[in-house]
């Protein structure tokens, strides 16, 4: 599994039973420079090309490079992002699970969303004009932005818009349903970056 990015880049994945490497080759004017980018193990489930996957990007997070897609257990997918600028390559963000790629302010850069195995519960990841990234916990940020207690909880259905807020009372414990504009938590979390 090999992906040819640019003329100067060329990445490939080297699966060996439970083991996998992420490989890049940098071509200069001189010759080709082998690296290692990242070395991943599983214990009980063995990487193939079926469960493994590379995949070019252009403008999330404000970047350009290529997702690395593998299984490390069955029915489990994680997605590690590299950005490739110039000469440097660098893993910016790893989801694992459900994952949503949107523009939530409308500023043209897309945000990533993603549950990291955990269902009604997401991590939003964007970059700032410095290329940091930053990442917060969604449901904690709505659960600040529309002014709950710390004693209610609150899972987040992406597809829909929608949050389920359980909150407990000594007596008793309430649900409900509300609308969430993701795009206002989003503004008010990154304002806090600020």
């Amino acid at each position: 599994m090999s992906l040819d990015y640019s003329e100067k880049w060329t990445f490939y994945v080297k699966p060996d039973g439970t083991s996998c490497q992420l490989l890049s080759i940098y071509k200069d004017e001189e010759d080709g420079h082998e690296e290692v980018l990242d070395t991943l193990y599983s214990l009980h489930f063995p990487f193939n090309e079926g469960s493994i996957g590379l995949t070019p990007f252009e403008n999330i997070m404000e970047s350009d490079g290529f997702v690395f897609k593998y299984e490390p257990e069955e029915g489990s997918i994680t997605f590690d992002f590299y950005r490739v600028e110039g000469d440097n390559v660098a893993k910016i963000i790893s989801c694992k699970g459900d994952m949503y790629l949107s523009d939530l302010d409308n500023d043209g850069m897309t945000e990533a969303i993603c549950s990291n195995g955990v269902p009604g519960s997401f991590n939003l990841f964007w970059q700032d004009e410095e290329k940091l990234v930053h990442e917060c916990n969604l449901n904690e940020a709505t659960r600040i932005f529309f002014g709950l207690q710390s004693s209610s909880q609150l899972s987040l259905n992406i597809p829909t818009g929608r949050a389920s807020i359980m909150t407990f009372f000594p007596d008793r414990a309430e649900l409900r349903f509300e609308n969430v504009d993701l795009a206002s938590v989003y503004i008010y979390e990154k304002s806090l970056y600020r």
